[in-house]
């Protein structure tokens, strides 16, 4: 499943490294990409392994808002 995300609040290529970072250790996705200057994600998963709420939980613990 692709799950395509506003994420607000990346200033710069360190947040996306750090969100990229976070959302990559969690079991089940497949692949994330961040892109601070468009202020957008892009994550690849398993959705019989993790949910999209637990994807965007772990983004917004690190201090993100994430618009679906």
């Amino acid at each position: 499943m692709k799950l395509n995300l506003t994420v607000e609040g990346m200033h710069c290529s360190s947040c996306s490294m750090l969100l990229k970072d976070v959302v990559d250790e969690i079991k089940g996705v497949k692949s994330a990409k961040f892109d601070h200057a468009e202020g957008s994600a892009v994550v690849e998963f398993d959705d019989c392994v993790v949910s999209k709420e637990v994807i965007v939980d772990s983004i917004t613990k690190e201090g993100y808002k994430v618009i679906l």
